[in-house]
């Protein structure tokens, strides 16, 4: 017994072989494929080859309805545009192109000015993180010089209360020194 298939046009992504059915004459679908050939899949499902037609989610059914809402906007219009009604000779695109010149041209002074505040920002960052480098290094001198200047103002005072012990006055109430004979 010879097995052969009939060539009947089925689209071959969407049907299990080439042929058709021996014993019936029609396609052999992929699952959820329709049509005679087995060329299509219902309305709002999806094709995934080698498996077969399957229904989207109402996600997709959400965008799909959005999508029909404005095709049902557009398509009117499109209908109604006939471009064998306009005369090119009667269209001057002149101004428009006009325009769009200037546009291009502000659009490229304007990047180079963003280009230009880049460097200079970029630029004046390096400088700054140098100056605080620079103002950190002052900080912790001026932070030195206090606590040297504590301690010597510290050892001025027990120097000076030594001498008070020793001498019995205190050395600004002394004869022998005076800010005001200076």
């Amino acid at each position: 017994m010879f097995h052969f298939f009939l060539a009947c046009g089925c689209k071959s992504e969407y049907s299990l072989g080439f042929g058709c059915n021996a014993q019936t004459g029609q396609c052999e679908c992929l699952q959820g494929v329709v049509g005679e050939k087995c060329d299509q899949c219902p309305y709002r499902w999806a094709f995934v080859p080698e498996v077969g037609c399957h229904a989207c989610d109402s996600c997709h059914h959400a965008l799909l309805n959005d999508t029909d809402e404005l095709a049902a906007m557009i398509d009117p219009v499109i209908f109604e545009f006939d471009l064998k009604d306009i005369d090119p000779k009667q269209i001057s695109l002149d101004e428009t192109i006009q325009e769009l010149e200037s546009l291009e041209q502000d659009t490229k002074n304007l990047n180079r000015k963003s280009n230009y505040s880049l460097e200079n920002s970029e630029q004046l960052k390096n400088k700054s993180d140098e100056l605080k480098d620079t103002l950190e290094i002052l900080l912790d001198d001026i932070n030195t010089i206090e606590d040297v200047a504590t301690m010597t103002i510290d050892d001025i005072n027990t120097i000076t209360m030594q001498l008070t012990k020793e001498t019995g006055k205190h050395p600004r109430t002394s004869n022998t020194f005076s800010y005001e004979n200076n």
